[in-house]
């Protein structure tokens, strides 16, 4: 069996480590490679680039991209940037929730200020990829290239074709799907059984592979339920025989919701194809059932902060920051059940989720160090304002749930009280939480793929 994802993004980290829970480690590709992948886990580019990676490698800090003379660069815990006499002409971007300011990619500036390529780097700081944009933004083709700075791998846009250049022959596709079948034969492994998330690319290349084989489709997205179900997914559910590969397929969806939305579209024998799935999820710990509260912000706005804490003596509350914190938020710290983290470091934040049982992710602006996800993971309860939720996957929602407008802070404080005076519904909120994120045991989730 091998895992064929479109991309590493939070879904798929989700389903790949359920699967490393279940003991299900079979090979995993993915087919655009963001140079973050996980080690044990590959992708066309690496495969085909051979790069040696040596014990020096490290992943690049903000200002230690490479420029021009005189050019200087200025950049926070949020953003940098590269200036030339003033203008700017380079933004850095940091790879999200990773180490600190660590380049993923720069957009380099022409004088007007558009973007016309950007350069990839990797967890190695190699620069593995370079993009170039026309004059309305667009991407027309991107490069890959080897650690040395050799061609490897063009990609152009504009007409979909491949070129790859390995051992010193090029290679010529006409489609991103004729690439990837290529890459898969070269490899010489099995190709009976695939598990994917994407009706894309990924599911693409399993229809046209020509070998018999049986597989997984793990729908992570949204029906929308006022139209019949996608066309890619009537295929692989083989609706009215409509499926004329060599591939047989298993629909498996994690979310009790979607489930209940497919299985109402289809006829009785595609009903047989399709499973109600999940996902095991690493929870760091247990909680404690402790009044310590967390918030993890980079903005001074947070709403009815004050009038929570003043309403709330007998909760501790700890508000941690990557940048230095306002004049404003400062002001908080003279209630003494409140504790503040200005410029926090990664061993307080470790602490800070290793000690606190309640998360409020009541904070505006962007989420930080993908917070609500990894107060889910400690196993805290979480509440949540309904405008300014991060992540609302893993927040009980709807009746008698956990989000609240902010105009009704004070039924979330009074929910909150409710919560910490009664270990038994803290309990139950908590195993809500969990169902509502779709966490299954190992042995539910490992029969899924027998």
């Amino acid at each position: 069996m091998i895992n064929l994802f479109e991309r590493f993004n939070q879904p798929t980290e989700t389903l790949y480590f359920s699967m490393m829970e279940a003991g299900l480690d079979h090979l995993t590709v993915v087919l655009n490679d963001d140079g973050f992948l996980p080690e044990a886990v590959t992708s066309p580019y690496r495969f085909f680039a051979e790069n040696e990676i040596k014990d020096n490698d490290h992943a690049l800090y903000f200002n230690e991209i490479e420029v021009p003379r005189f050019w200087n660069i200025e950049g926070d815990n949020n953003q940098a940037v590269i200036k030339d006499m003033g203008q700017v002409r380079g933004k850095i971007h940091y790879q999200p929730n990773y180490k600190q300011r660590i380049v993923s990619s720069v957009e380099w500036l022409d004088p007007q200020g558009f973007v016309r390529y950007r350069d990839h780097y990797d967890q190695f700081g190699i620069c593995f990829a370079q993009t170039t944009y026309d004059l309305r933004g667009v991407a027309i083709f991107k490069e890959y290239f080897t650690r040395e700075g050799e061609p490897l791998i063009y990609v152009n846009y504009t007409t979909s074709n491949y070129v790859l250049t390995w051992h010193g022959k090029d290679y010529f596709f006409e489609t991103e799907v004729d690439f990837i079948v290529f890459y898969l034969e070269v490899m010489g492994i099995d190709l009976d059984s695939f598990v994917i998330n994407h009706l894309g690319t990924p599911l693409s290349v399993v229809y046209n592979l020509n070998t018999e084989g049986h597989d997984y489709v793990v729908w992570q997205e949204h029906i929308d339920v006022n139209t019949a179900l996608p066309g890619n997914m009537q295929l692989i559910l083989n609706e009215k025989g409509i499926n004329r590969s060599l591939r047989d397929f298993t629909l498996i969806v994690p979310d009790r919701h979607e489930y209940d939305e497919i299985v109402g579209k289809v006829d009785k024998d595609a009903k047989q194809k399709v499973e109600l799935g999940g996902y095991i999820y690493p929870f760091t710990r247990r909680n404690q059932f402790t009044p310590h509260i967390l918030t993890m912000t980079n903005s001074d706005q947070i709403e009815n902060l004050e009038e929570l804490v003043k309403l709330s003596p007998h909760l501790k509350f700890h508000i941690g920051a990557l940048t230095e914190m306002s004049s404003k938020l400062m002001a908080m710290e003279r209630y003494e059940n409140v504790k503040l983290y200005p410029s926090i470091e990664r061993e307080t934040v470790k602490k800070l989720y290793d000690e606190c049982d309640i998360y409020l992710d009541i904070n505006s602006g962007n989420e930080i160090l993908d917070a609500v996800r990894r107060a889910f993971l400690a196993d805290m309860l979480i509440f949540a304002y309904a405008e300014t939720a991060h992540n609302l996957k893993y927040v009980l929602d709807g009746e008698d749930g956990d989000v609240f407008r902010t105009a009704d802070y004070r039924e979330l404080m009074h929910k909150l009280h409710q919560t910490v005076d009664n270990h038994e519904k803290w309990r139950d909120l908590l195993k809500r939480q969990k169902q509502q994120a779709n966490a299954v045991d190992v042995g539910a989730f490992r029969r899924l793929f027998e």
